[in-house]
């Protein structure tokens, strides 16, 4: 009798300047597969993002359909709407393999179009203090504080909603 393998999938889940590219690429270390081209070093992130290029830019595409961009979610009802639900189908059909994940603080806004896709995911959920991502985001961005707030409130009200139903076991 032989063993089926078992997929496990990790998605890293926070808002953005909330350490999401230091725990990415602690996982990647320790041999979860990130994905071949990842978004690479920047001013605002030396060491690299660990972000999957191809969930990114399918999670822009998501944004942008829906009226909305990072720094600017748009309503949940709006991206469930998605009509393209099988690119995101074939997308995690090609990356998946036997331990792998990907991380991009997007997916706090898109995660709930992957999850029919994707067999038993493991959630790490990365906080920061508000403020201090708050006036990461308002240094990084040049934008004020007033909205790097409102950023920051956007990404922790997604992400705990989304937790929330995720665990109570209503259908997404």
């Amino acid at each position: 009798m032989t063993k089926s393998k078992c997929t496990k999938t990790i998605i890293v889940l926070g808002m953005p300047r909330s350490f999401t590219s230091v725990v990415a690429g602690g996982l990647s270390a320790v041999g979860v597969d990130m994905g071949r081209y990842l978004v690479g070093r920047d001013f605002s992130n030396p060491t690299g993002h660990f972000e999957n290029k191809a969930f990114v830019d399918m999670n822009k595409r998501i944004l942008t359909w829906a009226g909305g961009a990072w720094n600017r979610l748009p309503p949940r009802e709006k991206i469930l709407e998605f009509p393209h639900k099988d690119e995101i189908k074939d997308l995690v059909k090609n990356c998946k393999n036997e331990f792998w994940g990907w991380k991009d603080p997007r997916m706090a806004a898109t995660v709930e179009l992957y999850l029919p896709y994707v067999d038993d995911p493991i959630f790490i959920v990365c906080y920061r203090g508000f403020e201090e991502t708050a006036q990461s985001i308002a240094r990084r961005d040049r934008v004020s504080i007033v909205h790097a707030r409102k950023i920051v409130r956007g990404y922790q009200k997604r992400i705990s909603e989304f937790l929330e139903r995720f665990y109570a076991g209503e259908s997404i």
